[in-house]
């Protein structure tokens, strides 16, 4: 994890992901503007833009940024960047995209690296994150020399445990060091009886090591994205047609969805942190969203019956935008008015006991499919 400011903790791959945002944004300066260093920054902005447009625009999270998530889909929205856009990759994108690099060895030490670049472009001291380049290079080269990947790498070692090397090198050459010397990191970890520590270029410290949370949270990351590719992917899988139109699961529909979830793709413990605590039929519904006709469908005869006015009708609408992200209705809030269920007005306030009573078992027999009884 990096530490950001106070109450707030981002992933090491929301922190490469700003790197490399700033990255491109200084590269956009006259000194950069050679046929390698633009080079380096297509590169750039390819993986960013291509990190933004693998984003489901049918989740919940990433939809609430839609905005953002679009504009910066287009390629050529990093053709000049400004302040403003850095700012909004940072706030709006940055926590929603996903890394394809398990080895958070390597992975901290990009952020590492990107953060030295980026300050060293900005005239500011990067003395910290060269003296932890300096250390780890000598302990590889005093404890770990003869190993064979580590060997390959001798003469570029030796290089950078000299503090001139940091003076004299541009960007590019950076860039090349970070690029071998990071599958290097890994072999440090026998080495050191604390954890791994990195110091963000804000610096903020890192912490990487064997049962720290920055596993967990890149673990929990991967096995996220997996999830939701494969309940976007099965939408015509029978239990999730089943789910998407409010047809109750069976205990068969329910067995397979959970061996996918806790046995093929991860663990029970992955999915408890991923669904917080929703049952599974309606942790699958909350992704792969129920389909609105079917929802409206199942309402339209209430509205009829009870000849609804304006209010009472927009809070039905409240009620099926609540099933179709959240997968079900809180029963409990619902009863309560607590927000969003307390706008035009509460539910009872708005309806007569008949009309609760017909509304709150049409919701619960929505809750109820969702689980196996």
């Amino acid at each position: 994890y990096a530490h950001l400011g106070e109450g707030y903790i981002n992933t090491l791959t929301e922190s490469v992901f700003n790197r490399r945002v700033e990255l491109i944004r200084e590269l956009q300066s006259a000194e950069f503007q050679t046929e390698e260093y633009e080079k380096f920054r297509k590169e750039l902005v390819c993986t960013v833009n291509r990190q933004i447009r693998e984003l489901n625009l049918n989740l919940t999270a990433i939809h609430l940024h839609k905005k953002y998530v679009l504009k910066f889909q287009d390629i050529n929205s990093f053709d000049s960047l400004e302040d403003s856009d850095v700012e909004n990759l940072k706030k709006h994108v940055a926590s929603l995209v996903y890394m394809d690099e398990f080895d958070v060895y390597a992975k901290s030490f990009d952020n590492l690296v990107y953060g030295l670049e980026v300050l060293k472009m900005q005239k500011k001291s990067y003395s910290r994150q060269q003296e932890q380049i300096v250390n780890d290079a000598n302990i590889l080269l005093k404890k770990k020399a003869n190993i064979e990947q580590v060997k390959s790498q001798l003469p570029l070692l030796t290089r950078i445990v000299d503090d001139s090397y940091y003076l004299s090198a541009s960007i590019l050459d950076l860039e090349n060091m970070r690029i071998k010397i990071r599958e290097l990191i890994k072999f440090l970890v026998e080495s050191k009886k604390k954890p791994v520590r990195y110091v963000d270029y804000i610096d903020k410290t890192l912490f990487i090591g064997e049962g720290t949370p920055v596993y967990t949270a890149d673990n929990f990351e991967a096995y996220q994205k997996k999830v939701n590719s494969y309940i976007t992917e099965h939408l015509d899988d029978k239990a999730i047609i089943k789910l998407r139109n409010n047809v109750p699961l069976s205990q068969s529909d329910y067995n397979k969805l959970n061996d996918v979830f806790t046995k093929q793709l991860g663990t029970s413990e992955q999915f408890e942190k991923i669904s917080e605590g929703k049952p599974l039929g309606v942790f699958v519904r909350s992704i792969a969203k129920m389909d609105r006709q079917k929802i409206n469908e199942l309402f339209a005869d209430f509205i009829s019956e009870f000849n609804l006015n304006i209010k009472q009708i927009e809070f039905v609408k409240v009620i099926i935008e609540n099933i179709i992200e959240q997968g079900e209705i809180n029963l409990e809030r619902l009863g309560d008015g607590k927000p969003p269920f307390d706008r035009p007005g509460k539910l009872f306030s708005l309806f007569n006991t008949k009309a609760q009573n017909k509304l709150i078992a049409i919701i619960r027999s929505v809750n109820d499919n969702a689980r196996v009884a």
